[in-house]
């Protein structure tokens, strides 16, 4: 009998049925595949580091002149001897290259970083994979690997040949085996990239090539907390020097993604578990006659919840059986850029767990169904005969008053129906509200990364556009010499102006990584001193821009790890003696995640210490032509460097993670508008069955059937638009909360939102509001059906 009655009522409402059993679909592949997708690559990073042999510490050198190391490899060397908390340590060769050095023999460029590593494969202290997560064992002579990254910028293949010439006139010719996995330096926030050869071509290269080479110490410790302590107190220049949670740090981007997805998909459960909840209550209430007799006969209230539970029970199976179906080859497609970087098993897949989160969603949509059938508890055998009501109301039923209104009835009507019976529409109003946020974040997040404004936070002053040469960066890091930065800055200055380009100011920024110390507390720390730069045009969050060689600012995760403050001195190394610094301002940046000093113009730094720079920053002039059409003369003038804009150069500082985002905003908007028309569908077609006899009069009192849509249609309208306004106007609480967070872990500690009033407030509103009302008004079409003898079922 329970099947008949379960058969019965799965063919009665299809189609509500069917949009119940969308929901717990969609909620399925996308719980179950982004929360896979989430846990793979958390789990995936931290696999990687193990398999990869990463060291608890890595620190690089680089040599300050051809064919000898680092002055403080020496040094480096007894430091980690003298070390009980070193376990053990391995020291590897490397070499420095340029872009310039490397090209192909068909004369395209090879994609890549500006500072290039070239190691043997067999490095002491890290494994590598190749595309397919095979440890690399062995390369050939005259083979190379590339990184992946590179691999794919530069649409190599396997077969193709690159070239390694350098200045003395040594050429020597690759052939790319494909692309490898580098746990050190694959992330795309990584500044650096490394090329794999063999052991006899990569003797040959640093015996004849006459390039720069360093050396990697991979650092295993029983304590890593009093090794960081005693390393930052040794005050060593370093090429680099971070933990292992640093380098996992660099992967935050691969997380984005995967978050932002998971995002959606808390609100597709909250969505789907709310709709589930008012079809319950919706049927319960319309089948009052039924539940009244199955109790009168002398059915338990259990027995009757069980009943209409076993409905729910059989779409939530299905819904989820199918949900994990899909979200196996979901998942794939979600995890397919970390693939390429990261070593994971079974193609990034993990069927147990997502058969796991499907049953457990199939639970959830079973107890919440179940749990939502408790006002059968308060029916009576009375409620048949009363046709559901007891006869008794306590408040008048409208809210407003047609009389004296000059609202038309069919809006009147509509405004009283939100009006009185508001949480009847409530679900349609959190959806709408819970969509917008989910575009806006990423819309948020879009234009803020793309903005102009963003540089201040990349620790430089405002410019036009940037001129990266690999080539004279190494050349002027190997110098020494601080005027050698002033003298190449002239000659861009030059140069431009003799091209009739509008040069208002040329400026660089250098970096270092020194020592600072405030009592016992000491820090190895990113800094950076501005050449021909102006200390009050950088942001700062507290205190006055420095102004004298002896001050300094500081930022907000700097100064907290050594217990600084604004008014504070502090001790700097350089050159191996300690100089005090006056703390004037600190700020935040999400350079070295969140880490930075900066000096002024006039302070004395050890520029054989330097570390690298961003480039030449070119500020022009007011009134010129305009700049892209300046920056395409400009990549002409300078056919051997990278000429970038401002956006190019952020996106290439967070490792393009603006453009994937780009992408799935498209993605969130229509699952977003998706749902908001299933939703209202859904809400309509119930109206309509409980509407029924109210309509059937209307019609015999003379309202037309234009009119009727035009009713229900409008008090969506007021519901819907109700839920968007305030989701635009919580939208960027929500960002903060959310994306947010990832600048904030690259060193942000409060980040302003770059908000376009146009798209915010316009365009993505607007499309959700259209193609929800649009969807109602074609679901209401049904109201020419509707028959004036329906007043006979009129209660």
């Amino acid at each position: 009998m329970n099947i008949r009655i379960l058969k019965k009522d799965l063919r009665r409402k299809r189609s509500i049925n069917l949009i119940l059993l969308l929901f717990i679909f969609l909620s399925v592949t996308f719980v179950a595949g982004s929360l896979n997708n989430f846990l793979i690559i958390q789990n995936g990073i931290d696999e990687f580091m193990e398999k990869s042999q990463m060291a608890d510490y890595t620190i690089m050198t680089m040599g300050e002149s051809q064919h000898n190391n680092s002055s403080k490899d020496d040094e480096i060397e007894n430091f980690l001897k003298n070390q009980k908390q070193v376990s053990e340590y391995f020291t590897d060769d490397v070499l420095y290259l340029t872009k310039k050095q490397i090209q192909r023999t068909d004369g395209g460029d090879v994609e890549q970083n500006d500072t290039i590593i070239l190691s043997s494969f067999a490095l002491k202290g890290q494994k590598f994979f190749s595309e397919d997560n095979q440890e690399l064992t062995a390369i050939e002579e005259g083979s190379i690997y590339l990184s992946q990254k590179s691999m794919l910028r530069s649409r190599l293949k396997k077969g193709a040949q690159i070239v390694i010439s350098t200045d003395n006139g040594f050429r020597m010719v690759f052939t790319v085996e494909g692309g490898f996995k580098d746990a050190f330096l694959g992330s795309d926030m990584m500044g650096s990239e490394r090329m794999l050869i063999s052991q006899s071509d990569y003797e040959k290269v640093r015996g004849e090539g006459g390039v720069p080479q360093g050396k990697t110490y991979s650092v295993y410790c029983s304590e890593l907390e009093e090794f960081e302590t005693a390393y930052n107190n040794q005050g060593l220049n370093v090429f680099f020097g971070g933990d292992k949670k640093l380098i996992k740090t660099s992967y935050i981007m691969e997380m984005v993604i995967a978050a932002v997805i998971l995002s959606v998909s808390v609100c597709l459960i909250a969505i789907a578990l709310v709709m589930l909840k008012f079809t319950i209550v919706f049927t319960v209430n319309e089948d009052y006659k039924e539940i009244g007799i199955m109790k009168a006969i002398g059915l338990q209230t259990s027995a009757i919840r069980k009943l209409y539970t076993a409905k729910y029970f059989v779409l939530a199976a299905a819904g989820a059986f199918l949900g994990f179906l899909v979200s196996i080859p979901f998942s794939r497609l979600l995890i397919g850029q970390a693939t390429q970087k990261l070593v994971i098993e079974n193609s990034g897949t993990d069927a147990r767990f997502q058969f796991l989160v499907s049953f457990v969603m199939m639970l959830m949509v079973t107890l919440s169904a179940y749990h939502s059938t408790g006002k059968i508890k308060k029916m009576t055998p009375m409620d048949a005969i009363r046709k559901g009501n007891n006869g008794e109301r306590f408040c008048r039923k409208g809210v407003l008053r047609l009389q004296g209104s000059r609202r038309k009835p069919t809006t009147f009507l509509a405004c009283n129906d939100v009006a009185s019976e508001f949480r009847k529409y409530l679900v349609l109003a959190i959806t709408g509200m819970l969509g917008l946020w989910l575009v806006i974040m990423p819309v948020n997040t879009i234009n803020t990364l793309r903005s102009d404004g963003l540089l201040e936070w990349f620790g430089t002053q405002k410019c036009d556009f940037f001129i990266v040469n690999s080539e004279k960066t190494s050349e002027l890091m190997l110098s020494g010499e601080k005027q050698k930065h002033y003298d190449y800055m002239s000659e861009i200055k030059t140069v431009l102006e003799q091209e009739k380009i509008p040069v208002e100011n040329v400026c660089t920024e250098v970096f270092f990584r020194l020592k600072v110390r405030k009592g016992d507390k000491s820090f190895q720390s990113f800094s950076l001193q501005g050449l021909n730069t102006r200390m009050e045009d950088y942001f700062y969050d507290e205190g006055s821009a420095p102004v004298y060689k002896n001050e300094i600012a500081m930022t907000h995760i700097v100064a907290e790890k050594i217990d600084a403050a604004v008014g504070d001195t502090v001790y700097i190394t350089i050159e191996g003696k300690e100089e005090p610094y006056l703390i004037t301002a600190l700020y935040q940046s999400m350079n070295n995640m969140g880490q930075g000093i900066r000096f002024t113009e006039h302070a004395e730094l050890d520029y054989t210490a330097q570390a690298g720079g961003f480039g030449i920053q070119v500020c022009l002039k007011d009134g010129g032509e305009d700049l892209p059409a300046i920056i395409e003369r400009v990549k002409k003038i300078f056919p051997e460097a990278r000429v970038q804009t401002v956006q190019e150069f952020i996106d290439h500082m967070v490792g393009g993670i603006s453009q994937q985002l780009d992408s799935l905003k498209l993605m969130i908007l229509m699952v977003v508008i998706t749902i908001n028309i299933l939703v209202v569908v859904l809400m309509q077609k119930m109206f309509l069955i409980r509407e029924q006899a109210e309509l059937g009069m209307l019609k015999a009192i003379g309202f037309s059937d234009r009119d009727l849509i035009a009713w229900q249609t409008k008090r969506i309208m007021l519901v819907l638009f109700a839920g968007i306004v305030a989701g635009a106007l919580t939208g960027n609480y929500f960002s903060q909360v959310t994306s947010g967070k990832v600048f904030q872990i690259m060193g942000a500690t409060k980040i302003d939102f770059v908000v376009n009033p146009l798209e915010i407030y316009g365009i993505y509103p607007l499309a959700l509001f259209l193609a929800t009302v649009t969807a109602c008004f074609i679901t209401m079409q049904r109201v020419r059906r509707i028959s004036v003898q329906e007043i006979n079922n009129m209660e």
